[in-house]
């Protein structure tokens, strides 16, 4: 089930109320329903690639008011 939310009569001035969590600057509700989560113990840990590349100089975060992100040069993003 899809929780509803958004930026208008149900927006980021109410998500505080219903995601206490979420009630901060720039935040955003992210509704995990924890007991339909099921462990996979084949899965590894989540590895990123490219960080600790020396080339990379300088990096763009972006937030276009709904999501974000964070790109290099060399083009490792989150």
């Amino acid at each position: 089930t899809v929780q509803d939310w958004g930026h208008g009569a149900d927006g980021q001035a109410l998500w505080g109320k219903e995601f206490p969590d979420c009630g901060r600057k720039a935040q955003s509700p992210i509704n995990i329903q924890t007991q339909q989560v099921k462990y996979d113990p084949t899965l590894g840990p989540i590895e990123l690639e490219g960080y600790e590349d020396p080339e990379i100089k300088w990096f763009t975060l972006a937030n276009n008011g709904h999501t974000g992100g964070k790109c290099s040069n060399n083009n490792p993003c989150i």
